[in-house]
């Protein structure tokens, strides 16, 4: 408990804001139009962890990832509409032999409004390697992998809903959208509900005969099915400084409902259930009049748990971009591009 008290004051200190106006929490951009170039890295990943007697080893961990390459991109946006385009980095030889080359369409929907926002994700990814957790840092610099999976397939279609119940004074959209600026510290309460549906396949088991990490045998299983919802609160903070330098953070996480179905070469098992829910966000830059650079980072982790495995999601996006607001006349005093100008 020290060791946050003292984090906590210590972002206090660096992000004061003792000299920004009282009364006024955050400053819009409603007459400006965005432009933003960044690097950007997705990934679906799984992984599993045997379980005995319904305690889930965590310890022993078998992590599959895609070989997915980091896109470029560019991006347009002006009140209500956006526009973005990227291409991939092409990959380094050594990496695809080792990795192999993923296939996916990953196609994510993010509105982050002042009082309700949502996420909804429709990905297909097919083509996996196990991470070597034995070599892991030559696994991601060199592309060393510890064995290629090019049957395995997942899908996940779900979605996020959100209340920030401190609308007045906490921004998401100046951390992550730049259309609005925090000028003073603040925080709020918010609760996310989430539905879902993750299928996991592959032509023969997920766990390959090489692996040495004590599954059962019932856990065997080449495709499995999970239902899911959940109803979970959580805290935003975003941290600014007179400067320019923003800090926000966010997590919320429980425990939801689910329904599985597993099937393995020559048996099927079904239940409803309970699994692990957690969505964090963090943003981290430099807001200077027009001129914005930045991170931005989130994470949707799903712990899903069938009677001899649990599998975990570990839906991820990281973004690094540089922006510039240009004001407009045209557009001034409407709140959005459909909104016909009067006189």
């Amino acid at each position: 408990m020290k060791v946050y008290l003292i984090l906590y004051i210590f972002l206090q200190m660096l992000f004061s804001t003792e000299l920004l106006a009282q009364g006024e929490y955050i400053q819009t951009f409603t007459d400006h139009f965005l432009v933003k170039v960044g690097a950007n890295n997705r990934s679906l990943d799984l992984t599993l962890s045997p379980r005995v007697r319904g305690i889930t080893q965590f310890d022993k961990l078998l992590w599959y990832r895609p070989s997915v390459q980091n896109t470029i991109g560019v991006g347009v946006s002006f009140k209500d509409i956006g526009l973005s385009y990227s291409f991939k980095l092409a990959q380094r030889p050594a990496t695809r032999s080792a990795q192999g080359n993923s296939k996916y369409f990953d196609m994510q929907l993010h509105s982050l409004g002042r009082k309700y926002g949502y996420d909804i994700y429709y990905q297909n990814y097919q083509g996996y390697y196990i991470v070597d957790l034995k070599n892991i840092v030559n696994n991601f610099i060199n592309g060393v992998a510890f064995e290629r999976r090019d049957d395995l397939r997942l899908q996940n279609i779900s979605a996020n809903f959100f209340y920030v119940f401190n609308s007045e004074k906490f921004s998401y959209r100046a951390a992550f959208v730049l259309d609005e600026k925090q000028l003073k510290n603040a925080g709020s309460f918010i609760l996310t509900s989430s539905l879902g549906h993750f299928r996991a396949s592959a032509d023969s088991s997920f766990i390959p005969d090489s692996n040495a990490l004590g599954f059962d045998n019932e856990a065997f299983f080449k495709q499995s099915d999970f239902y899911t919802f959940s109803a979970t609160p959580g805290y935003a903070y975003t941290f600014v400084s007179r400067k320019g330098f923003y800090l926000s953070l966010s997590a919320s996480g429980l425990i939801g409902i689910q329904y599985n179905e597993n099937r393995a070469e020559n048996s099927f098992d079904s239940g409803v259930g309970y699994f692990l829910k957690g969505i964090g966000r963090g943003a981290v830059g430099y807001n200077h009049k027009n001129w914005i650079l930045g991170v931005t980072a989130s994470a949707d982790i799903q712990g899903m748990n069938t009677r001899y495995v649990q599998y975990r999601t570990n839906n991820l996006d990281i973004l690094a971009f540089v922006a510039y607001r240009i004001k407009t006349k045209w557009m001034e005093g409407q709140k959005s591009v459909f909104e016909r100008k009067k006189g």
